[in-house]
């Protein structure tokens, strides 16, 4: 009985080591830089520079942010946590914040993704205001153009290649006509159509869906939504699905369930 616990605490320091595909800026940057590229090739780079991170007054807690570095077109670039096979999220949204001092430039209001030798990208819209906007960029080849705002929309089978080996996903900061704005950017979450691992329903995946996941270990789940790597067992093949959404949330679908009374 001792070590059926001692490795229930040990599996649950693991979920709490375990990183998701979100960055709320708690307390760093999280990896996220600043990519400058050509305003036509926004696969270009010009300049690499880092963020500014701030603890407090950011959507939900920190934030990072950026004065305009150059007269080219400057990007949020996120870190590889959200990079490299990310097909699992198709159908699903990535989900940020912005903010921005200026909004009279929209050539680059747009999300860049970079994968197996294409570059995608999707509108951002509205622009972001001075105070807090919310984005939610759905993840489908309907959402997204070849090379530019102005290209051809992509193929299901380009996406998802796109998607099978993420090399570089970037979010504009660039709104200002001339070299004046300062944008910022909070909440980042690149999620799968819905939450499989929110097994208590409080729209976030944390130390309770560990908790619960793991009274289930090594034996037949009491329900099947424990089952995530369906076999009638769980084991470390649920284990690997659960820690991909871990600390990812949607207070999105959190406020429609509030509203609807669900």
């Amino acid at each position: 009985m001792r070590k059926h616990i001692a490795f229930l605490l040990l599996i649950m320091i693991m979920c709490g080591l375990c990183p998701g595909q979100v960055s709320d800026f708690t307390s760093d940057s999280q990896g996220w830089t600043i990519f400058d590229a050509g305003c036509s090739n926004y696969n270009t780079l010009l300049g690499s520079y880092t963020v500014n991170h701030t603890a407090a007054a950011g959507d939900t807690g920190g934030y990072i942010g950026r004065h305009d570095p150059s007269g080219n077109c400057f990007f949020f670039a996120a870190p590889a946590e959200f990079l490299g096979n990310q097909v699992e999220k198709i159908g699903g949204a990535l989900k940020f914040s912005l903010r921005s001092t200026m909004n009279n430039w929209t050539e680059t209001d747009i999300v860049v993704l970079v994968g197996n030798g294409l570059m995608i990208v999707a509108p951002i819209g509205p622009l972001p205001a001075t105070s807090w906007t919310r984005y939610a960029i759905p993840l489908t080849a309907a959402t997204f153009h070849y090379n530019s705002k102005s290209g051809a929309l992509v193929s299901e089978a380009d996406f998802a290649a796109v998607m099978s080996n993420l090399t570089a996903l970037r979010i504009s900061a660039e709104f200002g006509s001339i070299i004046e704005e300062t944008t910022d950017l909070d909440s980042v979450a690149l999620v799968g159509p819905d939450l499989p691992a929110d097994f208590d329903h409080n729209c976030r995946v944390d130390l309770h869906d560990c908790v619960l996941l793991f009274r289930n270990w090594l034996n037949v789940p009491q329900e099947s939504r424990f089952d995530l790597h369906p076999d009638n067992l769980i084991d470390y093949q649920d284990l690997t699905l659960f820690v991909q959404f871990w600390l990812v949330e949607d207070p999105d679908l959190c406020a429609f369930l509030s509203a609807t009374g669900d």
